[in-house]
């Protein structure tokens, strides 16, 4: 297959650069020059401008057109190498894909902004939790190692603060947390967790809910303590008295007949007061199981509906879940993006929390 014109000339630029030819802060070919050059037209010198600001190769200097980055052809990217401490492709599932497309869609962010991933074998344990400290510790330790290699990493949701935190000192390059708001002096990229939740509380408030029983998977997730919270804060604003509210914990080891029990049980203390029951689920794997519950036993939603979160394809099943559809591209678009800003701009270490867009879904069950 044939090289395009634009890839072909901006390869040809950068071999320049990367052999000393163009040295830092010199000023490369202008557009007129380019088009003499190469006989190519006023857009096509441009993309190549382009491409090589995506590899941080050139910088744009008022007066002087583009020059040279300082440091030769990666600016503050000198490898071109990202840690990858992701957890690695799993085997595909009829129901959650949700963490193979967020490396499918890292692995394509990359390539387009040509870094490229170096990744360890020791994420491998993080597939599989529970998982001990030897396993963390163990990734810990690849991290060190690798520091000399890469410029920056992206970090696995289940790698957590308490393992991160000491090796700050010891890592001066980036680091972005991938789908877990970090309290260190991180950026995170992460589901729209709060603001999701208070999405779904308000559209249940138009269909005139007046019953809420939060079922949570109590499993150590940092998104559905996040969606827990934001639904503790709704709660508090709108002033909901304990009697409008019941909680089921727990739901990640509890048998599917005793969760239903407690489901019922929690329907049936509501019927003194009258009015609609909501059943908030943390995650749309409880949401499938006490939604299809609900159609048997009662038949319908009409007096109970059921909301969840992920927007997984086990969601879209009939009866649809009303959900929240988290959109792992884009969240892995903007973890690469964001460390890609920290390579080409130095910033001091700081806290900022990054989120997908909200995508709520009302579905058969509300």
């Amino acid at each position: 297959m044939t090289m395009p014109l634009y890839e072909t000339i901006t390869r040809a630029i950068k071999e320049r650069i990367d052999c000393g030819e163009l040295a830092p802060g010199s000023r490369v070919p202008s557009v007129s020059e380019l088009r003499s050059q190469y006989g190519v037209s006023h857009i096509t010198a441009m993309r190549v401008y382009k491409e090589l600001l995506a590899m941080n190769c050139i910088r744009g200097k008022r007066g002087s057109g583009y020059v040279v980055a300082p440091g030769g052809s990666g600016g503050s990217i000198f490898f071109g190498r990202i840690g990858n401490f992701l957890r690695p492709l799993r085997p595909t599932s009829p129901d959650d894909n949700y963490f193979n497309i967020i490396n499918y869609a890292v692995q394509d962010e990359c390539c387009r902004l040509h870094l490229d991933l170096l990744t360890s074998h020791t994420v491998l344990p993080l597939s599989y939790p529970p998982y001990g400290g030897d396993a963390l510790q163990a990734v810990a330790a690849a991290m060190l190692r690798m520091t000399p290699e890469v410029d920056g990493f992206l970090v696995d949701e289940r790698i957590p603060d308490e393992v991160l935190q000491p090796l700050l000192p010891r890592i001066p390059k980036p680091i972005v947390v991938v789908n877990r708001n970090s309290k260190l002096p991180l950026p995170s990229v992460t589901q729209p967790n709060r603001e999701g939740m208070l999405a779904i509380l308000k559209a249940a408030s138009k269909f005139e809910y007046r019953n809420y029983i939060f079922c949570e998977m109590s499993n150590g997730s940092a998104n559905e303590a996040e969606r827990k919270g934001a639904f503790q804060e709704y709660i508090r604003q709108n002033r909901l008295s304990p009697e409008q509210l019941r909680l089921i914990e727990n739901c990640h080891t509890m048998p599917s007949e005793t969760l239903f029990r407690k489901t019922d049980e929690c329907i049936n203390s509501f019927a003194p007061r009258g009015g609609k029951n909501l059943i908030v689920c943390s995650t749309d794997h409880l949401g499938r199981r006490i939604a299809d519950h609900i159609l048997r036993k009662y038949g319908s939603f009409r007096k109970t509906g059921v909301v969840s979160f992920n927007g997984f394809d086990l969601a879209m099943r009939s009866p649809r879940l009303a959900t929240v559809k988290t959109n792992p591209v884009q969240l892995a678009v903007l973890a690469v993006r964001k460390l890609h800003s920290l390579l080409t701009v130095a910033e001091p270490r700081e806290h900022c929390n990054i989120t997908t867009e909200v995508n709520f879904t009302l579905g058969e069950t509300l």
